[in-house]
């Protein structure tokens, strides 16, 4: 059975005048039952599943997150009214669902600036050495196997030939 449009969009109405920004996102695929959710306009989303006669109603994380975790969530029974279904939400699950949301957007964003850190670094050194690192985090030069870390570049290993030491302590100078 799948969840009629009335429901979530009732629901949406009902949280966004306790909470404004609240509004329901219809489906994009046909398939009401995983594909009902409501949205906020911060980027938070509600997702609302038929378990019998309840309605388990859950967080999901920030857009873009592929972490695998357990979400914040609440049953709350078909029969209510949305505006009761919509303080239950208020009550209990978005105090936990705003922490647990908030916490993932500052772990996204920490990952994010150390990512660009260690873009900064290697396009600093590919623009130094004049080649480009791999897909794989991986510069080979001159025999020498070069990845990128959040302090600098780590040779990971190579050899050097005895004719060539003085090469090699000229390139590293």
């Amino acid at each position: 059975m799948n969840l009629p449009y009335s429901v979530p969009t009732a629901i949406a109405e009902e949280l966004n005048k306790i909470e404004s920004g609240w509004f329901w996102n219809p489906p994009v695929s046909g398939n009401e039952i995983y594909n009902t959710r409501i949205i906020h306009k911060d980027g938070r989303r509600l997702w609302i599943f038929q378990k019998g006669e309840k309605f388990k109603i859950c967080g999901s994380v920030p857009e873009n997150c592929f972490l695998s975790t357990a979400m914040p969530e609440i049953m709350v029974s078909q029969s209510r009214t949305p505006e009761a279904i919509a303080k239950d939400i208020s009550r209990r699950l978005l105090p936990e669902y705003r922490t647990f949301y908030d916490e993932l957007v500052e772990r996204i964003k920490q990952q994010n600036d150390h990512q660009k850190k260690l873009d900064s670094i290697k396009e600093h050194f590919e623009s130094l050495i004049g080649e480009k690192f791999r897909s794989n985090g991986i510069l080979h030069f001159k025999g020498w196997q070069f990845s990128v870390r959040s302090d600098g570049i780590r040779i990971e290993e190579g050899n050097i030939k005895e004719n060539d030491f003085e090469k090699f302590i000229e390139m590293i100078r």
